[in-house]
C-alpha cells in the first residue's frame, strides 16, 4: 500500500469520526443538545461503551504476546517521551497551576477514539 492508499484508508476510517464531531457541534449550536447532555454522553462513552468495545475487540483477536513485544515497548517508550517532553515544554507555555491539565490534555488526547476507529476497520 502506497502513501495515497494509506491516506485514503486513514481518511475512510477517521472521516466518520470527524463527521460525528461536526454534527454534534452543529446540534449544540442550534440548541438541540446542552452541556448536561454532553457530559452524560461523554461519561457513557468513556466509562461503559469504550471499555466494552476494547474488550470485544480483544476477545476476537488471536494475539501472541511475544510477537507484539516490540510494538508494546515502542508504545511505552513513545508515551514516556511524549509525557516528559510536554511536561518540560508546558513550563514555558502555561501557568504553573495549569501545568498538569495541559500535560494530561496533550499526552492523553483523544487517541483512544481515533485509534479504536483505525484498528476496528
Amino acid at each position: 500500500m502506497g502513501y495515497l492508499g494509506a491516506l485514503e484508508y486513514t481518511l475512510s476510517v477517521t472521516g466518520p469520526v470527524f463527521i460525528i464531531v461536526f454534527v454534534g457541534l452543529y446540534l449544540k449550536r442550534k440548541g438541540h443538545i446542552d452541556t448536561g447532555f454532553v457530559g452524560q454522553a461523554s461519561s457513557l462513552v468513556f466509562n461503559i461503551c469504550l471499555p466494552i468495545l476494547i474488550f470485544l475487540s480483544m476477545i476476537d483477536n488471536d494475539l501472541h504476546l511475544p510477537d507484539q513485544l516490540p510494538l508494546v515497548w515502542f508504545c511505552m517508550g513513545a508515551a514516556l517521551v511524549t509525557f516528559v517532553a510536554f511536561w518540560l515544554l508546558s513550563g514555558v507555555w502555561v501557568a504553573h497551576k495549569d501545568r498538569g491539565v495541559a500535560v494530561q490534555g496533550a499526552f492523553r488526547s483523544n487517541l483512544g477514539i481515533v485509534g479504536i476507529a483505525l484498528c476496528a476497520k
